[in-house]
């Protein structure tokens, strides 16, 4: 007999192996990537000014645009306070997640730039990427350049 709980945890267990193995290739390395990461200093005031800019760099490049932020508050107890993310239509016609933008709290904005897989969109990726950057640094100057780790993972924040 085994104990309650035991095979769900088991089944857990497996379930979280095989989302990192979905993330590796077969030698080790992450498949999923983030090309770049930006940290933004934008006050709890001026969140729907970074909303704004989001939503009009999608539209300008045929992107899809949502603010998840509300849904996120709910979700996480009032600690994620801004949840955006942008969608970029593959060669496929598939939608796929490039751009997310989350905070918690009043810590500035992180804009995390997804590497794409499909290599049939990375020069508009690339492209997209530097025109956002741009934008985001004309208006708030102190945006600030997250450093990957070689995997292509974000390094962990110090705890408090």
């Amino acid at each position: 007999m085994t104990r309650p709980g035991s095979s769900r945890a088991w089944l857990l267990g497996i379930g979280a192996a095989l989302s990192l193995a979905a993330c590796s290739s077969g030698n080790g390395e992450r498949r999923f990537r983030y090309a770049e990461a930006v940290e933004v200093p934008v006050a709890v005031t001026e969140r729907d000014q970074l909303a704004g800019l989001l939503a009009a760099f999608a539209q300008r490049n045929g992107l899809a645009f949502h603010d998840t932020s509300p849904r996120a508050q709910r979700l996480s107890n009032g600690h994620q306070t801004l949840a955006m993310l942008i969608q970029r239509p593959l060669t496929n016609g598939r939608l796929w997640d490039e751009i997310e933008v989350t905070a918690n709290g009043n810590a500035p904005a992180t804009v995390t730039f997804a590497e794409p897989l499909d290599k049939g969109i990375a020069a508009d990726s690339a492209s997209g990427r530097a025109q956002l950057v741009a934008e985001l640094r004309r208006r708030w100057p102190a945006t600030r350049q997250v450093p990957l780790l070689p995997d292509g993972g974000l390094p962990r924040a110090p705890r408090p």
